[in-house]
């Protein structure tokens, strides 16, 4: 008990700072034949897909994993998503992260693993269901495109 709400204080004192870091641009890659636009997009939709109900040490990772990503450290981004799935191993909205991640990284077979996982694992019961499948099957859609390219 005394663990949990150590944990709670450091998140809760963790997440109050972060709230006033800047936020970086998104880099275009010239290699991905999605449009800024489009990519834009994706990229203010995942900011906001960690909306409704987290463990709090999953919801300190998923911010560090964030700022990780915002800085262009992927692998540092991949690695925080793997520790808060093993604190939270059936959340959906971190098999979609890392999907995304790998996507953006080329790694196109673990991206449609890790889609096939969260669709797997994707309840109606989940706050943001409607939002998370449509991001969900427009990631898929990517990443079944990239690879017909490839």
């Amino acid at each position: 008990m005394v663990r949990l709400v150590v944990l709670v204080g450091i998140c809760v004192s963790f997440l109050s700072a972060c709230s006033v870091l800047p936020r970086s641009e998104h880099t275009y890659d010239p290699k991905r034949s999605q449009s800024t636009e489009s990519s834009a997009l994706l990229t203010a939709e995942l900011q906001t897909l960690d909306e409704g109900q987290h463990h709090p040490a999953v919801q300190v990772l998923l911010t560090q994993a964030e700022q990780a990503r915002q800085q262009g450290n992927n692998k540092q981004a991949l690695a925080y998503l793997d520790q808060a799935r093993q604190i939270q191993p059936r959340n959906s909205a971190i098999f979609y992260r890392q999907a995304w991640l790998n996507y953006q990284l080329g790694e196109l077979a673990l991206a449609r693993q890790m889609l096939r996982r969260a669709q797997v694992f994707l309840r109606k019961s989940v706050a943001n269901f409607d939002v998370l499948q449509r991001r969900i099957n427009t990631l898929q859609a990517r990443v079944d495109a990239q690879s017909f390219d490839e």
